[in-house]
């Protein structure tokens, strides 16, 4: 029996995935929205823990991760969770 590269064979966890996001938007102006930094990073935390819970493991293995951009995904739906939530704090 072959054995599989482990790329293909285990994924990210929920702590790396939340980390990947987290510096995916980073350097992102959240469009149609004007928060400060701290605030940014809050509701960006608060975004990744609801969207990321703790325990998920559904986002395949590190080859699928990146190749269909899964952490992209995540942050698209991210930003879409903070522009809700500024519209609900206004």
């Amino acid at each position: 029996m072959f054995r599989q590269p482990v790329y293909e064979s285990k994924g990210p966890s929920f702590e790396q995935v939340r980390k990947d996001v987290s510096y995916i938007l980073s350097d992102i102006d959240i469009p149609h929205i004007e928060i400060a930094e701290k605030e940014k990073e809050k509701l960006i935390e608060t975004a990744l823990i609801k969207l990321v819970p703790k325990g998920r493991d559904d986002f395949g293995s590190y080859r699928g991760y990146l190749t269909f951009g899964i952490g992209d995904k995540i942050a698209k739906e991210v930003i879409k969770y903070i522009q809700e939530e500024s519209i609900n704090l206004d």
